[in-house]
């Protein structure tokens, strides 16, 4: 079921990102916890964006047999059917996710991950200043540094966020509208507009909650701007050929991508897969 889970949440990105993601910020080759902590990561979210679309889907077999006019029609328990098997479905996911403590797993192996990449940034700390550029200026300089990777993850999460919200007021408005229409056009059909679209507006709005995209985004901007500060110290420490200045930078680098990063997890604690 995890992958599943994955897949909808990646899927849920494309859909409101379709320009692409983040970069990656180094081969995961030699740190498989890397791949797992963002395996089991991504499956939680897309637990919690399941549990939303599944809350929709259930308002929409609820007002399905009004708006298809088959409310007293022997058809109309097949919706019935479909309602119940989908509530069941909510809380199989739920279960599930507190079952397998997706998200206890997704936080210490994030951890270990970052303490895993970092260990050569550590270690360059009692080297020469060659072997500290070996290995602060690959995080601080190139297409895949980490600078490069927070910024596009802020614009990708703040990408994803903003599609999220148009769409969810796109929606209102074509409710809105339909509720008007309702007034003089006594359509059975037009519940679908008056009655699920809302609800659909309304999980969207909760997944874009639970997700908490736009603080991530933010944790990353900040995360970036710090560490284009800590490069300009340490071009000019290696500029004037002080290594004790260009120790401390690394030092200080090491610290906030390894224990000073915590806001990340600050949000992740906050994620709770809950009944829509």
């Amino acid at each position: 079921m995890n992958k599943f889970y994955e897949s909808l949440f990646l899927a849920y990105q494309r859909i409101f990102d379709p320009s692409g993601g983040a970069s990656k910020r180094h081969s995961t080759e030699n740190y498989p916890i890397d791949s797992l902590a963002t395996h089991l990561g991504n499956a939680y979210r897309g637990s919690g964006v399941l549990v939303g679309l599944l809350g929709a889907m259930i308002i929409f077999c609820a007002v399905a047999p009004v708006g298809f006019g088959v409310l007293h029609d022997h058809s109309a328990i097949y919706f019935g059917i479909a309602e119940v098997i989908l509530m069941t479905w909510v809380l199989f996911t739920i279960f599930s996710a507190h079952q397998k403590n997706l998200k206890g797993r997704w936080i210490e192996a994030r951890k270990q991950a970052e303490i895993e990449r970092y260990a050569p940034l550590k270690e360059s700390m009692t080297k020469d200043l060659a072997g500290l550029q070996a290995a602060a200026l690959p995080l601080l300089d190139g297409a895949n540094c980490q600078i490069t990777y927070n910024r596009k993850k802020h614009a990708q999460y703040h990408a994803i966020e903003h599609s999220a919200e148009k769409a969810t007021l796109i929606g209102f408005g074509l409710s809105l509208l339909a509720a008007v229409l309702h007034l003089v056009v006594h359509a059975d059909a037009l519940i679908f507009l008056t009655a699920f679209l809302p609800a659909m507006v309304g999980a969207l709005h909760g997944i874009n909650s639970f997700l908490r995209l736009e603080q991530l985004a933010l944790d990353h901007q900040k995360i970036a701007a710090e560490l284009e500060g800590m490069k300009a110290s340490f071009t000019q420490a290696v500029g004037k050929n002080d290594l004790n200045a260009a120790r401390l930078v690394v030092d200080e680098m090491h610290s906030l991508l390894t224990e000073g990063h915590l806001g990340w997890i600050d949000i992740a604690n906050r994620l709770e897969v809950r009944a829509p």
